[in-house]
């Protein structure tokens, strides 16, 4: 008979048991996934090789990429990491380029030339990640000091940082991440570096050339870098600059759209038969060469301090300034004055089922009104220039270890835009527009190339000053506990406030009726001298005209001084566009950490909450039209608090000693930008008190978005150093912002009055789900002979949706591809290394209407691509030649509306080559 103690073994063994065989169920599903199954074959076989294998020894992008793989497999949460292959020398000339082939995340570029690159993380877009440098905020000047809570990465030359992480999930003990996650960018520490192990000084020098096809143009970069420690290893310093000149170009083309009625005759007597309603037609077509010089310079230094065994002290700074000056020779079509009256033959005119017109040939129509071809030689010069500093303290006493940490960074954004308009009236009758190639394709007569048919119509000045500053401390403890089942407790505090005055200009009309004598004709015939565009546009893609005439704005300025005019204090505030705001974050935590076992089974990880609160305040000017049409501009300020709770529980299972299973939740939030919040309105006060009047509005009430987040991950490591890694997660979002008009309500200033307001709500809850795949195999474990190729591979699935309808935006989150590929492979020996990397994203829904510089509507984006090659050659010890190709495809992207025929936006790059020299002493 079974005693109680046989009766409790028996039932411990059975749940021990059943907990094991649901682990192993659940590692099994996700090592069912496709294409795991094959290669987790492949891997046992090499588990079972014995202990005297070979030791490869291995250099470059294999040693980053395993040192990325052992930070994987230790951390406390879902990770992604980047390692320099060596000291300033990433095999990609920016981060947002390494970036883009981690499982999960896609880059955005700035193919406009307005905002920056920047990353989505599992479907969410660039305003959900949370960007830190050492673990400290850092500022950004957004899209034209809007938007700041994204990220411009291209910002940072990849050569003065030694790393990347970004975290997919959230431990209280690390700052709050965003609803996507959080890139923290790291920068040296100089006694940690395993050049200064036999040596007291480091130094290196790097020297690189580049080449856009595009441009035609080369450009250069000289990073020097130096360190050294004192002869007892307790004093450290190093110091990194990079300072050089690209000269780049993109060429793009747009169309925005108006909806008029297509008036038809089909029976070859004049005058209207039909009409087909609502069509979307041009309003505009312009062509953009963009042609960029951007100064770059950039140093990273610190020093490290150990002035005993208990404590260490690191000082850091980083400091960057980019300065971008572009000048564009833009060619518009203006349509939008043409369709109210014209008559179209029936078979000049195709519209297709999405009611988008894709041809019109206006020989074949009665014509009234006109098309007008305009040109603008624009300036338009952005320097964004970023400091982010602190000073850390580190003390153990017994048990408790203390870190100090007090912190700053600052960004300045300075944007200069100023171009004249000359205008041609074109022969109606000659003029065509045809969209059936996918691009916009026009035809016009002889006349847009004569200089003397041009007229000077006003010249526009526009500055923008964004001056942001943040500073903070923390005070982090941590307590080793002697005890079976938890190996330390955290606790810590974390204050920091940032400061944000964003000033835009209004955009200053020069009009030559203003001058006596009106110089117009004198300034037409010295702007517009018959010059055309030197290159020919756009010629990967199927459009025309490749060739146009265009203007001198020097020209105009020689002439009528005043579009040289710069300052706020002359141009005038942009009340709709400037404001004062400040952000205070006080965060408290405690985190307790785990290593234990379940079941038998070893566990580790953490638990742990972090309560934050946030305090925001602005102000702006209101800008109010009252009923007598009078315009005044009112000051208010407002301000708003809240708390959020983010709990978070990570546990990290060895099932077996190469076999690790991930469980993560948390919880997470994204705040509102900045200007979502502040209390920038244009108010029109209502004739009738009785009714509402009109105003566009910020909102003080916004409630940040957040998110419970679920993951489960599963590792496995072979034998060599090879990994295949397998995640499902799930996002549950609430409170997401969307601009919503807002029938009778009050708003700030304006007493009991009601307005019908269009202002951010937090509008609907959603969803984002998906999984990822991936691996990375020295190719040596399935063959001896393939001794130093290797390849990397992962595949990222991503589905998100709203809750309710929010129009334009009901087709996910804003960052969102379904699939996403990304594969690299390499050759690599002593001497040199050889990669070749395609990476590939689907469509995705890019930005909501309005939330860019460029967008009035709903952006999508079709599939992109890029395939790069890397040669890395070591003839010596100390000196590498490395040759770089990137976008060999000679990709270009295309942004539309909801379907593919409404076409927004086509973008080209160019192929882009880099020959570098780095020398180490």
């Amino acid at each position: 008979m079974k005693t109680h103690n046989d009766l409790k073994t028996f039932a411990t063994n059975k749940i021990t048991t059943v907990f094991r065989s649901s682990l192993c169920n659940i590692a099994a599903t996700l090592l069912l996934l496709p294409c795991a199954n094959a290669a987790i074959a492949q891997s046992n076989s090499v588990d079972k090789q014995n202990d005297d294998t070979e030791v490869i020894s291995v250099v470059g992008v294999r040693s980053s990429l395993e040192a990325a793989q052992q930070i994987k497999r230790t951390s406390n949460t879902v990770v992604e990491a980047i390692t320099a292959e060596d000291i300033g020398q990433f095999s990609d000339d920016s981060i947002a380029g390494a970036l883009q082939r981690m499982p999960g995340i896609q880059i955005e570029r700035d193919d406009a030339g307005t905002d920056g690159d920047r990353i989505s993380i599992r479907g969410l877009g660039p305003e959900f990640v949370n960007s830190t440098i050492n673990g400290r905020r850092i500022l950004s000047s957004g899209n034209e000091a809007r938007g700041l809570r994204k990220m411009n990465f291209n910002v940072f030359p990849s050569n003065i940082l030694s790393g990347v992480r970004v975290a997919k999930g959230q431990t209280a003990a690390r700052p709050e991440s965003g609803l996507a996650g959080q890139v923290n960018l790291l920068t040296l520490r100089p006694l940690d570096m395993k050049q200064l192990d036999a040596n007291e000084t480091f130094g290196m020098v790097s020297v690189s050339g580049d080449y856009n096809d595009l441009a035609g143009e080369t450009g250069n970069k000289v990073n020097l870098f130096g360190a050294w420690r004192n002869e007892t290893s307790d004093l450290g310093a190093f110091l990194s600059v990079v300072t050089g000149k690209s000269n780049t170009s993109r060429d793009q083309v747009n169309l925005n759209y108006v909806t008029r009625d297509i008036r038809i005759n089909n029976d070859n007597v004049a005058g209207q038969d039909d009409v087909i309603t609502g069509v979307n037609v041009p309003n505009a077509v312009t062509y953009r060469p963009n042609r960029s010089a951007a100064d770059r310079t950039a140093l990273s230094t610190g020093i490290q301090w150990l002035p005993s065994d208990d404590v260490e002290v690191v000082w850091d700074l980083t400091y960057t300034e980019f300065d971008n000056q572009s000048q564009r020779h833009n060619g518009q079509f203006l349509f939008g004055g043409i369709w109210a009256n014209t008559v179209f033959d029936e078979s000049a005119v195709i519209v297709d089922e999405n009611n988008v017109l894709q041809y019109a040939d206006f020989s074949q129509a009665e014509l009234a009104g006109a098309i007008n071809y305009r040109m603008q030689d624009m300036t338009f010069n952005n320097v964004t220039e970023n400091l982010i500093t602190g000073l850390n303290v580190e003390w153990v006493t017994g048990k408790l270890t203390s870190s100090f940490d007090v912190f700053m960074s600052s960004v300045d954004y300075k944007q200069d835009l100023r171009f004249p308009i000359f205008q041609i009236g074109a022969d109606e009758s000659l003029v065509s527009f045809d969209m059936t190639s996918g691009l916009p394709n026009i035809g016009f007569g002889p006349e847009l190339l004569v200089p003397d048919e041009a007229t000077y119509i006003f010249s526009i000045v526009r500055e923008i000053e964004l001056d942001a500053d943040n500073h903070g401390v923390s005070l982090d403890f941590n307590y080793d506990l002697d005890s079976e089942h938890f190996s330390a407790v955290k606790f810590g505090v974390n204050y920091d406030k940032t400061s944000i005055l964003s000033i835009r200009t209004a955009a200053v009309e020069y009009n030559p009726a203003d001058l006596s004598p009106n110089p117009a004709a004198q300034i037409a015939d010295a702007g517009v001298t018959g010059e055309v565009l030197s290159d020919e546009l756009l010629t990967s893609a199927m459009i025309a005209p490749r060739i146009y005439q265009i203007s001198d704005f020097s020209a105009v300025a020689a002439i009528d001084s005043r579009v040289l005019t710069t300052g706020v204090n002359e141009l005038g505030i942009d009340p709709a566009a400037s404001h004062d705001s400040e952000e205070t974050i006080t965060a408290l935590y405690t985190q307790i950490d785990l290593d234990s076992e379940l079941a038998d089974i070893p566990v580790n990880g953490n638990f742990g909450v972090r309560a934050v609160f946030t305090e925001n305040t602005a102000s702006a000017q209101a800008r109010v039209v009252d009923t007598d049409g009078s315009v005044s501009l009112v000051p208010i300020t407002t301000g708003g608090d809240y708390w959020e709770i983010l709990p978070s529980v990570n546990l990290n299972f060895s099932l077996q000693n190469d076999l690790a299973l991930r469980f993560g939740v948390s919880k997470t939030l994204s705040r509102p930008d900045y200007e979502e919040i502040a209390p920038i309105m244009a108010i029109t006060v209502p004739d009738d008190p009785t009714s509402p009047g009109n105003a566009v509005a910020g909102n003080p009430d916004l409630d940040p978005m957040t998110a419970w987040n679920y993951d489960i991950t599963l590792e496995k490591y072979t034998g060599k150093k090879g990994a295949f890694i397998a995640s499902i997660f799930y996002k549950d979002v609430r409170n997401f912002i969307i601009d919503q008009l807002v029938q009778g309500q009050t708003i700030p200033g304006q007493g009991d009055t009601l307005f019908n307001s269009t202002l951010p709500i937090n509008f609907s809850d959603g969803e984002v789900k998906g999984l990822e795949l991936g691996f990375y195999m020295p190719l040596e474990e399935i063959l001896p002979e393939l001794e130093g190729f290797g390849v990397s591979a992962n595949y990222t699935y991503v589905d998100s949706s709203f809750d309710k309808d929010v129009g334009d935006a009901g087709f996910g989150f804003p960052g969102s591809s379904k699939n996403n590929y990304n594969f690299m492979a390499f050759y690599e020996t002593s001497l040199f290394t050889a990669r070749v990397s395609y990476v590939t994203r689907s469509e995705f829904f890019r930005t909501l209407a309005g939330a860019g510089s460029q967008t009035t509507t709903a952006r999508f984006t079709g599939t992109t691509e890029d395939l790069s090659f890397n040669l890395n050659v070591r003839p010596t010890a100390n000196l590498s030649l490395a040759f770089n190709a990137s976008n060999l495809t000679d990709d270009v992207r295309r942004d539309y509306v909801g379907a593919e025929t409404t076409f927004l936006d086509v973008f080209a790059a160019g192929r882009s080559y880099s020959l570098s020299a780095t020398y180490k002493f």
